[in-house]
């Protein structure tokens, strides 16, 4: 399967986690065996809603844009390995929800 998210996407990513992100977390946080332990098998969407819900800590929820998350998501995602595509991932519902996340090697993202 094709990446799901660009390179450009995971680079604005990048720069929201350097500004938001990074006053609590280290790029190597996302990488953790634990963190991905905790997220194998797990949807995208729920994922993804858990960043739009919980973070930044000590914030309200929903302080981040949808495109916000999806574009650090996609970092993240971009951090495990998992390949880019030609098409940006999309911050609706429908877009996100129908991925899941494996970290093996290859680590992929696959669709039920």
């Amino acid at each position: 399967m094709g990446g799901i998210y660009t390179t450009a996407q995971a680079q604005r990513g990048r720069q929201v986690f350097e500004a938001i992100c990074s006053n609590c977390h280290a790029t190597e946080d996302w990488q953790d065996p634990h963190f991905r332990a905790r997220w194998e098998g797990e949807s995208v969407y729920r994922f993804w809603f858990y960043i739009y819900e919980q973070m930044p800590e000590g914030e309200p929820p929903y302080s981040l844009t949808r495109q916000q998350v999806t574009d650090v998501l996609t970092f993240i995602l971009q951090l495990n390995g998992l390949p880019t595509g030609e098409t940006a991932l999309g911050s609706d519902d429908d877009s996100i929800d129908p991925y899941w996340l494996h970290w093996g090697s290859p680590p992929s993202l696959e669709a039920p």
